[in-house]
C-alpha cells in the first residue's frame, strides 16, 4: 500500500494584501449632558417641585437635560426650569446657568472624572445663576457621586427663593468593543456598546489622516429597540499614546424624548494593538502585510484544508506531488467568506502530496 504524505510546504504571496489582520479596541462614549430627575422640597410648611429641561418648560413632559453651553457662555452648562409650589397660581418658568466642578482626571485617560461612572465625585461646590419673570438670583450647587455609580446628587439652592432641592442626576456612558480591519488610508469596523439599560451597535468608518489623527465619517447605529441614531463627522480623533479622543455628536441622543437632545459626547478609543511595535497603535499605523495561512488535516477519506486570510480576497490552494517540483497545479480556488474557511478534498490516491496557498 502506498503511503500518502500531507505537507504544508510553503505560504506564498504574489502581492501584499491590502488589509491587515482584524483588531479589537476598547471604545467608550461619555455624554456631556446630565439627566436630572424632578425634585421636591418643603419650606415653612409649603411644598415645591423643580424640573429642568432643554425643551420648552411649558411642555407636557420635560426631558431632564442639563446641556453643555458653547465657549464664552456665562457657565459650563445651562437649561430651562419649571418651578411649582403651593404659593404659585401656575408654574414659574425660567433659565439656569450652572457650572460643573473643575475638571479632574485622576486616572489620566483624557476623560474628566465627573463624566466617568468608574470615578467618584467628592462633594464640590459651584455657583451659577437663575432668572425668571419673578426673580433673578444666585444658584449654589454641591455635587457628589460614588465611584461605580451612574447616579449622583446635586444639592441646589436658589437664594432669591430661599429654596434648596436635593436633585438626583445621572451621567450617561456607553462602553464596549470596536472590532476593526485597517488598510493604508482607512479603517472599517463594527461596534457593540452597552450600559445598564441600553445598547448601541453598527458600523464604523475611520479615515487615517496621519499616525496621530483619525477622522470618523458620519453614519448611524441602532439601539436596543432597533431605532436608528444618526451621528455626524468627528474630524479630529487625536492620538495620545494608545488613546484617540474627540467630541462626538448625535443628531438626537435620546429618541425617547420629543426633542433632539443629549447630542454632545466625548468619544475615546483605546487600541492596545501594535503589530510592528513602533509605538503607534495599529488603528492609525500603516498596516503590517498579512500573509495567508494553510492548515491540512485528514478526516477519513478526505483532507480538510483550512485557509486563513483576508475575507473577500481570492485564495488558490495548489498541489504538487514531489517536494522541489515546479509543476504546481490549482486544486481549489476560493474567495474567503470566513476567516478561517475550510474546504474538503479527496485524499490523493497515489504518492505524496504537498500543498501551499497563494493570494494572487
Amino acid at each position: 500500500m502506498k503511503r500518502t504524505l500531507l505537507n504544508l510546504i510553503a505560504i506564498v504571496l504574489c502581492m501584499p494584501p491590502t488589509w491587515a489582520a482584524p483588531g479589537k479596541a476598547e471604545m467608550r462614549l461619555h455624554c456631556l449632558s446630565l439627566r436630572f430627575h424632578p425634585g421636591t422640597t418643603t419650606s415653612v410648611g409649603l411644598n415645591y417641585s423643580l424640573e429642568i429641561t432643554t425643551d420648552s418648560p411649558a411642555a407636557s413632559s420635560l426631558n431632564g437635560e442639563l446641556a453643555p453651553l458653547p465657549p464664552g457662555a456665562p457657565s459650563t452648562h445651562g437649561c430651562f426650569y419649571r418651578l411649582s409650589g403651593d404659593v404659585f397660581f401656575e408654574p414659574v418658568n425660567g433659565s439656569f446657568y450652572l457650572n460643573l466642578p473643575e475638571v479632574k482626571d485622576a486616572n489620566t485617560n483624557l476623560i474628566a472624572d465627573f463624566f466617568e461612572v468608574d470615578q467618584a465625585v467628592s462633594a464640590t461646590t459651584t455657583t451659577g445663576a437663575f432668572e425668571d419673570l419673578d426673580r433673578t438670583g444666585k444658584v449654589t450647587t454641591i455635587w457628589s457621586r460614588e465611584a461605580k455609580s451612574k447616579t449622583g446628587t446635586c444639592r441646589l439652592t436658589m437664594d432669591a427663593y430661599g429654596l434648596t432641592f436635593n436633585l438626583a442626576y445621572e451621567i450617561l456612558e456607553f462602553a464596549g468593543t470596536l472590532t476593526y480591519s485597517t488598510a493604508q488610508t482607512n479603517v472599517i469596523g463594527s461596534i457593540v456598546l452597552t450600559n445598564a439599560l441600553r445598547k448601541l451597535s453598527g458600523k464604523v468608518d475611520l479615515a487615517k489622516i496621519n499616525p496621530n489623527l483619525l477622522g470618523l465619517r458620519a453614519g448611524s447605529w441602532t439601539n436596543e429597540t432597533g431605532q436608528t441614531l444618526t451621528y455626524f463627522n468627528s474630524e479630529e480623533l487625536d492620538r495620545f499614546g494608545s488613546d484617540y479622543v474627540d467630541f462626538f455628536v448625535f443628531k438626537d441622543g435620546d429618541l425617547a424624548t420629543g426633542v433632539d437632545d443629549y447630542a454632545l459626547w466625548l468619544l475615546r478609543i483605546n487600541d492596545p494593538n501594535d503589530a510592528n511595535r513602533n509605538g503607534i497603535p495599529d488603528l492609525s499605523d500603516v498596516p503590517v502585510p498579512r500573509a495567508p495561512q494553510l492548515a491540512v488535516t485528514r478526516s477519513n477519506q478526505q483532507l480538510l484544508l483550512s485557509v486563513s486570510g483576508v475575507i473577500g480576497k481570492r485564495h488558490d490552494i495548489e498541489r504538487v506531488s514531489a517536494l522541489g517540483g515546479t509543476n504546481w497545479t490549482v486544486a481549489v480556488s476560493l474567495t474567503l467568506t470566513n476567516d478561517p474557511q475550510t474546504v474538503a478534498v479527496p485524499v490523493p490516491a497515489n504518492g505524496n502530496a504537498f500543498w501551499r496557498v497563494r493570494a494572487p
